[in-house]
């Protein structure tokens, strides 16, 4: 995606969102500097993913812990849960998978690839900042941006990295920052 095409897609998400004229101005000077805005712990009740099979559910635990639940929707029954604070989640192409990102505060922090053909999952990017005694295994925060196609099976993950989760205002929202590139 060249700068242009990023330019115009983020003006017109802002415009679509209804935003202010200040947060419109600041998306247009994000993009400009090659930056980008995503939402984190936006995630809605249930998501289903592209074909329709499967069905993500987020619910709200005790203490504001976001637990993720894995459905197939042909049988009812859950394929997996995720007890981790789940920030956010986007569906791969032709059902392949799920990302999800989570946060530092209830799990160890990273980018999780739930393969939704082997029923596994993995770490695809883990914490860098790991010297925070108050988060043992990193306060890095991961917020999901996009999935692109790119074909021949490949898959293009953008994602905003924050290396500390409180040197971020949550309540800010979107989040900018540079965009970090991920072939799946």
């Amino acid at each position: 995606m060249n700068t242009t095409t990023l330019v115009l897609s983020l003006i017109a998400c802002v415009v679509a969102c209804g935003s202010s004229a200040q947060e419109k101005r600041e998306a247009r000077v994000s993009a400009a500097l090659g930056q980008r805005s995503c939402m984190p712990y936006s995630v809605p009740d249930s998501l289903r993913s592209p074909n329709g099979t499967l069905l993500a559910r987020v619910s709200t635990a005790e203490a504001g812990l976001r637990r993720l639940d894995i459905m197939n929707r042909r049988q009812g029954q859950v394929v997996l849960t995720i007890t981790e604070d789940v920030a956010n989640l986007l569906w791969l192409p032709d059902d392949r998978g799920l990302v999800y990102a989570v946060g530092p505060v209830y799990g160890v922090p990273g980018i999780y690839l739930f393969d939704a053909r082997m029923g596994t999952t993995r770490r695809v990017v883990a914490a860098r900042s790991t010297s925070d005694a108050g988060y043992p295994d990193g306060a890095d925060l991961f917020v999901l941006c996009s999935v692109e196609h790119m074909g021949s099976g490949k898959v293009a993950l953008e994602y905003l990295w924050f290396p500390h989760i409180d040197s971020v205002d949550l309540r800010r929202r979107p989040l900018t920052g540079t965009p970090h590139r991920l072939e799946l």
